[in-house]
């Protein structure tokens, strides 16, 4: 049993889709639900700064990877309360072994569609296709389609409901494998108890990553992460928000030894 507490200060420069596809647009930007910073605040991100669970959260569990991303999108109103994007990246990650030059690039193209059910629930579908190059030449190529589902419930009372469903490669939590490809689920409890200042989110996660033989050392295997966690949040005013925030983690594995943590963290919140 591991405690970790980690203090950061995050500044918001928006949001990535698995393997650093970025969004652009005022359309999504209005759509606050989706672009929160606390939406869990231990789900999953694809490649980036940020190993640990899409673009629904900001926290770091492991090796900070290299990124450069490029976005493209193109948003059209179809009527019917529909909004429709589509979405291009390129991400790189290094993973270097003692014996070899891990990591991989990926590409990836997309499109999504968004829209009001209700009054009260909105949702996002996200599909696309991925292509990985691994840095080792003597890996050969992969590709397979990746997609997302989000769904968030704002009834007209202090809770809220948010969940979410993912398929992609993501940047590896075990070292020294170059990807993984992750499946998983994620979903959260918003509660005001102060409106406008101060909200209490519970959170929970489950992850199953497969990775594939990447040679001597790299056999593959399975790992699988379920979480549970609480964070409150205090806004100061509309550009800075303060949060507290309690993790447990439980890994359960093939390819390492299976272990559990506790993580305690703290964070600054900047939005301008």
């Amino acid at each position: 049993m591991d405690v970790i507490v980690v203090i950061q200060r995050v500044e918001k420069v928006g949001h990535l889709f698995p393997c650093g596809v970025a969004e652009f647009g005022e359309v999504l930007g209005e759509v606050t639900d989706f672009r929160r910073d606390d939406f869990p605040a231990r789900g999953l991100e694809g490649f980036g700064d940020v190993v640990k669970l899409l673009d629904l959260g900001q926290e770091a569990r492991s090796l900070l990877p290299l990124r450069d991303f490029f976005g493209l999108e193109r948003l059209d109103l179809l009527g019917a309360g529909f909004r429709v994007f589509g979405m291009g990246g390129y991400t790189t990650f290094d993973s270097k072994s003692t014996v070899r030059d891990r990591g991989a690039e990926v590409y990836e193209g997309g499109v999504g569609v968004e829209r009001y059910i209700s009054a009260d629930v909105h949702a996002r579908v996200i599909g696309g296709y991925q292509y990985v190059t691994y840095k080792d030449a003597t890996l050969g190529n992969n590709d397979m389609p990746n997609g997302k589902v989000e769904v968030v419930y704002r009834p007209e009372s202090p809770t809220r409901f948010r969940g979410s469903a993912f398929y992609g490669y993501f940047a590896p939590y075990v070292q020294p494998y170059s990807v993984q490809k992750l499946t998983g689920l994620q979903g959260a409890i918003d509660h005001d108890l102060l409106p406008q200042r101060l909200m209490v989110t519970l959170r929970g996660q489950y992850s199953d990553g497969k990775y594939d033989a990447e040679g001597v050392g790299a056999p593959g295997g399975k790992d699988k992460l379920t979480s549970l966690g609480v964070d409150a949040t205090y806004r100061l005013n509309r550009h800075w928000a303060y949060s507290l925030g309690y993790t447990f983690e439980d890994w359960s594995s093939d390819i390492r030894q299976p272990f559990n943590q506790n993580i305690v963290d703290a964070s600054v919140r900047a939005s301008f």
